[in-house]
């Protein structure tokens, strides 16, 4: 039995020749004889002869209704095979056609990503240029020697050195000076000197009366300038991007004692 629907229309009978049609009848006759004999006998002699009647051998069961139905089956035949190859093919288009909507998608997802790309792309060469305009617009270095002072200062080993006074000799300790400077309104009651003491001359004059005192996390360094103009060149120097320091007070010594100017951190620089 065949799923395929009968069409209800007559078939057209298929056009054999005579040998054809001879051979088709033949093997009809054949396995219609074998069916007979076997129901009837199912001897081992078959099909030569039968053990069971003479009446029964080949040829006994040929009929004519080969030779009339066997073209108009041949038509049915066709009809199914080629409905059945229609239905095939018609799966194959569907099947086709899917494949080209998948198609379709894809390659529009493919162009949405390329374009996302290119717009990367855009973006990345703008900030690029971007990076490039204002790398330029850096300002140079005024004194490479004051960046080689403020290296110097800010190294390890010099943040907790004493500073020696360029008039007396007499060493201070930075502590001390950032002491004086804590309060610079008033001036300090002079200790009383023990007999037999000599006191300390404290300088009314100093050579570098400006003084830079630097100050960060893991920095604390002081620099004695002889002028205004170059403890705030110092100061420019020292604050940079990539300097550890962090703050800097800039001090004038005035009447024997250092007076706090200015406190500057990073992005106050004048």
């Amino acid at each position: 039995m065949t799923d395929t629907p009968m069409t209800p229309d007559r078939p057209t009978p298929v056009e054999l020749t005579a040998q054809q049609l001879e051979a088709l009848i033949d093997a009809g006759n054949r396995a219609l004889n074998d069916h007979y004999h076997e129901d009837q006998c199912h001897c081992d002699a078959w099909p030569t002869s039968c053990v069971s009647s003479d009446r029964y051998f080949m040829g006994a069961w040929d009929t004519d209704a080969f030779a009339i139905g066997v073209p108009a089956v041949l038509g049915v035949w066709e009809s199914l095979r080629t409905n059945r190859d229609a239905a095939k093919v018609a799966e194959l288009k569907a099947e086709v056609d899917r494949l080209r909507g998948e198609l379709s998608d894809a390659t529009a997802e493919l162009a949405e990503n390329a374009r996302a790309m290119n717009a990367l792309r855009r973006h990345r060469d703008t900030a690029e240029t971007r990076a490039t305009e204002l790398e330029a617009l850096k300002p140079a270095r005024r004194d490479p020697r004051g960046d080689e002072m403020v290296r110097r200062m800010l190294r390890p080993d010099a943040c907790n050195r004493a500073v020696t006074s360029p008039t007396s000799g007499a060493r201070t300790v930075r502590p001390a000076v950032r002491a004086a400077t804590a309060d610079t309104t008033t001036t300090p009651a002079p200790t009383p000197t023990p007999p037999g003491t000599r006191r300390a001359v404290v300088p009314s004059r100093k050579r570098k009366p400006w003084m830079v005192v630097l100050a960060g996390p893991d920095v604390k360094a002081e620099s004695g300038h002889t002028s205004e103009l170059n403890a705030y060149s110092f100061v420019r120097a020292s604050l940079g991007a990539d300097s550890p320091a962090e703050t800097a007070e800039i001090l004038h010594w005035e009447d024997g004692r250092w007076i706090l100017r200015e406190r500057l951190s990073k992005g106050e620089l004048p």
